[in-house]
């Protein structure tokens, strides 16, 4: 198979064989790279998230067994959701 040097993406040289395919060094592994990085985060964020939602499922639940009263339970779930509305308004206000 005959390869001829050509001048690629950002000034690397990158070899073109005769049937069309490229191979440009170290592109495809930090494309790799990142793909991994990125699943990486993707599935900290869907855990993340999933465990806020069984927390936010289970922490009012967990109330209502322990007593009858709805105010103690409305008391728990506005505990639960009191962080967040304080710290972001101060994050919102700072950016």
């Amino acid at each position: 198979m005959r390869s001829l040097k050509t001048l690629g993406e950002a000034g690397r040289v990158m070899m073109v064989c005769d049937a069309g395919r490229s191979r440009a060094g170290g592109a495809d592994g930090r494309r790799a790279a990142r793909a991994r990085a990125y699943a990486r985060l993707w599935s900290a964020t869907m855990l993340s998230n999933l465990g806020d939602g069984i927390r936010k499922a289970a922490l009012p639940l967990l109330v209502a067994a322990l007593t009858a009263d709805p105010v103690a339970v409305a008391g728990v779930t506005v505990a639960g959701r009191l962080p967040w509305l304080l710290f972001g308004l101060f994050a919102g206000a700072i950016v």
